[in-house]
């Protein structure tokens, strides 16, 4: 029994065939490098808070813009702090700004108000988070900055534009100065001797008394 399993064996062995040339482990290959992640894409209402004027105004609607979202964050109940009326003053430099852009990404809507009077009206169901507000208080710092450079560049180009004017009435002072002296012409004439009022005072030996014969009188 045991010579027939061995034979058996053997001719099993012979019969077997190696498979097809295995990979070699050096073809394994690790996995691609993940892609660097794109640059940060801005949100809509990252866009929308650059965009507000890099002027004075444009830094008081952020900040109203700021105390409107910080306080339906932290009073998302308050009926009283999802109402605008945009015929104000300040709500409506606010939204000439850039403040419009602002708000709509935020959510608020036209409406009416309960007088029927037109309105800016955030719904309840509305929320304002935290990032919402740390983004427009960025947007309020980087504001600030720009608008700090732009009086930079306005305060350097009114000293350069002064400077020019500055050099521009030098030279043509020079210019006049020595048309001036072109006209006068060089001093030709001889010196003339003024007269002198009573005569010259000069007074002669004879008047002197030192005119004696010599030997004696």
């Amino acid at each position: 029994v045991h010579v027939s399993s061995s034979l058996s064996v053997v001719a099993a062995a012979r019969n077997w065939v190696l498979p097809a040339r295995a990979r070699p482990i050096m073809a394994f290959k690790l996995p691609p490098k993940s892609a660097t992640p794109a640059a940060h894409e801005r949100t809509p209402l990252e866009k929308a808070l650059a965009a507000v004027e890099p002027i004075a105004a444009g830094e008081t609607a952020l900040g109203i813009m700021y105390k409107l979202t910080r306080n339906v964050q932290g009073s998302p109940r308050e009926p009283k702090y999802r109402k605008l009326n945009p015929s104000n003053a300040k709500i409506a430099e606010m939204l000439a700004a850039g403040g419009a852009a602002v708000l709509a990404e935020l959510g608020w809507e036209h409406g009416m108000d309960g007088e029927d009077k037109p309105a800016l009206l955030l719904p309840i169901k509305t929320q304002c988070t935290m990032a919402q507000v740390r983004a427009i208080d960025d947007a309020t710092a980087a504001h600030k900055k720009r608008c700090q450079e732009e009086r930079a560049r306005l305060a350097r180009k009114a000293a350069a534009e002064n400077a020019t004017g500055d050099k521009a009435r030098l030279l043509a002072q020079m210019e006049a100065d020595k048309a001036e002296r072109a006209t006068q012409g060089p001093v030709t004439s001889g010196s003339k001797a003024q007269d002198l009022k009573g005569g010259a005072n000069i007074m002669t030996a004879k008047e002197g008394g030192c005119c004696g014969s010599s030997g004696g009188s």
